[in-house]
């Protein structure tokens, strides 16, 4: 799976990015802005987006979530210390994976995303610190 990663914090950036690809997964980024990442996902076949809520300071999060879909279809994913905020914009996402995760969490949390991104049904079980949205809010949102 093509992952882009969007993280303005380094360490968790190339952190991020370096256990998705030992998982297997193709990695775009690390993006730390939102200009970045719609660089990056301009013909890179993304197939989900990471992303954090606070970029650089401002929340760019949610508005890049919604230029992703909006532009090329890319799902995405809330990784933030703010789940509350992710969740006031559960029209741009698939979900939100919380900070602090474990590694396996966040293994488990992008096949899962992206399942629920296609309308597939994803098992009951899942990392307790991923909330999965209504699928159908993201589509909806042009």
């Amino acid at each position: 799976m093509q992952v882009l990663v969007v993280e303005d914090e380094t360490l968790v950036a190339e952190d991020t990015a370096e256990l998705l690809k030992e998982a297997g997964h193709l990695v775009s980024g690390p993006a730390a802005t939102a200009e970045e990442a719609v660089r990056m996902a301009e013909g890179a076949g993304v197939d989900l987006a990471l992303i954090d809520i606070n970029l650089c300071g401002r929340e760019d999060g949610p508005r890049l979530a919604r230029d992703l879909w909006r532009r090329f279809g890319v799902p995405c994913l809330f990784v933030t210390a703010q789940p509350a905020q992710a969740r006031q914009h559960r029209d741009a996402a698939v979900g939100v994976l919380a900070k602090p995760y474990a590694a396996q969490d966040l293994l488990q949390s992008v096949p899962m995303a992206r399942a629920a991104a296609l309308g597939e049904t994803v098992r009951s079980w899942r990392p307790s610190n991923l909330e999965l949205f209504e699928v159908t809010a993201v589509k909806t949102t042009a």
